[in-house]
């Protein structure tokens, strides 16, 4: 395919064939019941909400597209908002990816589409024209591009190692406020101590016992997992999924409490847990077990998954999958990282769950964009876009997109931004659909 023919490809896609309601309904079924009207409601709040939880209806739609052909490892979710702050093991703040829920193997070119349309969708937001979106998203484009660039005149171990440091961060956050936003978080919480999570989110009960406070609908104690089925599975991902460090520091703690979380638009009706683990001197630890799904890489775009490279084969569960995608394209992974299998009793007898562990810290956080104007919010979204160029040139063959990047130039960040204006408007559209069938009593809907 030549490289005109292939930038045409890009930027157009015929007019999705497809009920948008019925490819959520479909997620559903496979949820916690009970929170399937909070995801609703979280996704009929704007087109920007709509598209943030609509990640399936995306693949399925990039799936009947034309493609590249460059597959590298992506984060399947690369919408603007699954970027932020996460600590790393010496306690700074690093922004990067954040979501790996959706990892897998698929076209390049499908991460900075959704990533190119969600800047679009929250520049429209802020009642900008179709014109100032669209630059935003070129803006965000051309910056993926020229990392890509950059990331071609390095060798195959220096890219390995590259990360992104705080003075990156002031260069590519070009805008002074935007700046603030990115630099002042990290240096406000990098000695975050555990305590403040404890105050937060704990109570000592009569006997002195910790126990996790109950915040509906988003934080509160269930049966979906007895406290039986925790320790099972904490037992079982320490001693045979975590690393050797982690079991060795993991052996001092013992399970007390654990709490049903509600997080994020995509998430919601997924199982996942907090749970608290003390020492003998009762200082808590927080760790975050989560249920981990078929990526929609395969169930909705059709991509087969299996990679000898890395190791992901036929019997490789999806927790693992997950995992594998936030080691290799996240710059500072958690050393908490882990994969079990367990019960989920809302399920019926011999139901089983693949989760992943975490550590659950409380300095993490995103960029606040409603915060911002669209130059912030396009300073922020292009260091996005550098963080997921470094993230794709760690695949084998990702040199075939630096390729592209230089023979196309500027002509592949207009392919892109058209794609995002052209997608954007279909999101407004699905997000109508969903609209209209939470009024007419087709799918539930509660107060967010």
């Amino acid at each position: 395919m030549s490289a005109t023919a292939l930038l045409r490809h890009l930027g157009e896609m015929a007019p999705p064939r497809r009920d948008p309601v019925a490819i959520l309904e479909e997620q559903n079924r496979h949820r916690l019941a009970d929170l399937v009207a909070l995801r609703t409601a979280r996704m009929v709040e704007s087109p920007f909400a709509f598209g943030r939880g609509a990640a399936a209806i995306m693949a399925h739609d990039l799936g009947r597209a034309p493609t590249s052909g460059v597959h590298v490892l992506c984060c399947g979710d690369a919408h603007v908002s699954n970027f932020g702050f996460h600590g790393a093991t010496e306690r700074s703040l690093r922004f990067d990816l954040n979501d790996f829920d959706e990892g897998g193997v698929a076209p390049w070119e499908w991460d900075v589409k959704r990533l190119v349309t969600s800047v679009h969708l929250a520049a429209h937001e802020r009642s900008h024209s179709d014109a100032v979106a669209t630059d935003a998203a070129r803006r965000v484009a051309r910056a993926y591009r020229k990392a890509i660039r950059r990331l071609a005149e390095t060798t195959t171990a220096d890219r390995f190692t590259t990360r992104i440091t705080p003075s990156d961060l002031r260069r590519l956050a070009s805008i002074r406020d935007e700046r603030r936003r990115l630099i002042r978080p990290a240096e406000r919480n990098q000695t975050a101590p555990s305590s403040r999570t404890l105050d937060r989110l704990v109570v000592a009960g009569t006997n002195g016992e910790h126990r996790i406070i109950d915040q509906p609908p988003l934080t509160r104690h269930t049966d979906h997992l007895r406290s039986k089925d925790v320790r099972q599975l904490f037992d079982s991902y320490r001693l045979a999924a975590a690393t050797e460090e982690v079991r060795y520091l993991l052996s001092a703690y013992e399970v007390v409490d654990h709490v049903l979380r509600v997080v994020g638009v995509r998430s919601v009706g997924t199982r996942c847990y907090i749970v608290l683990a003390v020492d003998a001197a009762g200082d808590p630890l927080f760790l975050q077990v989560k249920e981990a799904t078929p990526t929609i890489l395969a169930t909705h775009g059709g991509i087969d998954q299996h990679n000898p490279a890395l190791g992901l084969g036929p019997d490789t569960s999806d927790a693992q999958r997950v995992i594998v995608a936030q080691r290799v394209l996240q710059a500072y992974p958690d050393p908490f990282l882990g994969w079990t299998t367990g019960r989920a009793r809302d399920l019926g007898k011999g139901s089983t769950v693949d989760y992943y562990w975490r550590h659950f810290r409380d300095t993490r956080g995103a960029v606040d964009l409603a915060r911002l104007d669209v130059d912030g919010l396009t300073a922020a979204a292009r260091v996005c876009a550098a963080l997921l160029a470094r993230a794709h040139s760690r695949s084998p063959g990702w040199e075939r997109i630096a390729e592209l990047g230089a023979s196309a130039g500027k002509r592949l960040d207009v392919a892109l931004a058209h794609f995002a204006q052209h997608y954007a408007g279909v999101v407004v559209a699905d997000h109508r659909a969903l609209r209209d069938a939470a009024a007419a009593g087709r799918v539930p809907l509660t107060a967010a």
